[in-house]
């Protein structure tokens, strides 16, 4: 009796709109997604059940004042669709799946059986993300090969490799922006570039750069390798999750992913002008680290709410790759430098072999260097 006033907390905190019909389907999302909200806060929250369970003189007045606090802080209303998700995740976490609902004796003994329903989640998208991986290194190690042999025969067969880095950014922006299933091959083919074999070509010169004792290419190659499977692994796995609608696409994310997608703008102006190039991608790049950074905290303070608990991890991943791509660019430099004080080129020259190695190290996995 001493809560009867809850229902007045259900009043719609914000005007409504002048439509009669609209307000009433706005007052019923507000309805039910407020109420839903108090009851998972209830449900989660130590202070409303301590509340609950000890029923002091204060205990009223200290309910309300939690109860009041829910409905300030709930300001995101549901669409009113029966069919939205957070309306769905709001019954789940106040009713959870319980194990023994069943009743056969072997019902639920499994071991996905004794999974909540946020590591299941997590287990559907890593097993989704897996498949994606796998579909993309096996393109680049089946497909690869005779990709490039065909290409080696056509005149223009480089400019094929150009384009299918410069539509990286298109279907990465389709898979992102998509959020649904149907995104992923657009995905599959951007950022494994239609089978070309981008990171096994890097690791394959790693190891040849290893049986030549040239340490600086051996390193730089395996750096960029290794980077790029930590970036394609991450970016499908936070894809995958904003596809199953396991992850939100909030602001802080769109802001890193965006940006990504506006790198590869530039990806064709190499073939021109490599030091344009460079320039551009390394200022895009500060801009990158620098948002990133920005935005890390609420990676990590909202992973439960928008993301997992492996969200700040996977940004990190895709930070440090970033990092091996750079520590690469800087061995070549080395490697340039090492090379053209043993043979004594002058600066213009240097300043050309300079080009001529970025040329190469962009257009490795085309197979169309005579010198590998």
């Amino acid at each position: 009796q001493q809560i009867n006033g809850i229902h007045t907390l259900l009043i719609p905190s914000v005007l409504c709109t002048e439509d009669s019909e609209n307000a009433e389907d706005f007052i019923l999302a507000r309805t039910i997604s407020l109420g839903l909200q108090i009851a998972v806060d209830f449900a989660t929250s130590g202070e409303a059940r301590s509340a609950w369970a000890q029923p002091t003189h204060d205990a009223p007045i200290r309910l309300m004042r939690f109860q009041g606090e829910v409905n300030v802080e709930s300001t995101t209303l549901s669409s009113g669709d029966t069919s939205d998700r957070r309306w769905e995740e709001m019954f789940q976490t106040v009713l959870p799946y319980r194990r023994e609902f069943g009743n056969w004796e072997a019902t639920d003994t499994a071991p996905l059986s004794y999974a909540s329903d946020e590591d299941f989640d997590i287990y559907i998208q890593i097993v989704v993300a897996l498949t994606v991986i796998i579909t993309g290194l096996g393109m680049e190690i089946h497909i690869g090969p005779q990709l490039v042999n065909y290409l080696k025969t056509e005149n223009n067969g480089l400019w094929y490799w150009i384009l299918a880095q410069f539509l990286f950014a298109f279907f990465s922006t389709i898979a992102i922006v998509s959020l649904s299933p149907f995104g992923l091959p657009f995905l599959v083919v951007g950022l494994w570039k239609f089978g070309f074999p981008e990171t096994i070509a890097f690791l394959k010169d790693s190891l040849s750069a290893l049986d030549h004792k040239n340490y600086l290419r051996f390193a730089s190659d395996l750096l960029n390798g290794l980077g790029l499977v930590l970036h394609h692994s991450a970016s499908v796995y936070v894809v995958v999750g904003l596809s199953l609608r396991y992850w939100t696409l909030t602001r802080p994310l769109e802001t890193v992913l965006l940006i990504l997608v506006i790198q590869h703008w530039f990806v064709p102006v190499k073939y021109f002008n490599v030091l344009l190039y460079s320039a551009v991608e390394f200022l895009l790049e500060v801009w990158w680290e620098w948002e990133f950074l920005s935005n890390f905290e609420y990676f990590v303070r909202d992973r439960e709410r928008f993301y997992d608990r492996f969200g700040p991890a996977i940004a990190s991943c895709m930070l440090f790759a970033h990092w091996c791509y750079l520590i690469a660019a800087v061995l070549e430099l080395l490697e340039l430098k090492q090379d053209s004080q043993a043979s004594g080129l002058d600066h213009h020259l240097v300043k050309t072999q300079f080009e001529l190695q970025l040329r190469r190290r962009s257009i490795i996995v085309a197979g169309f260097d005579g010198d590998e």
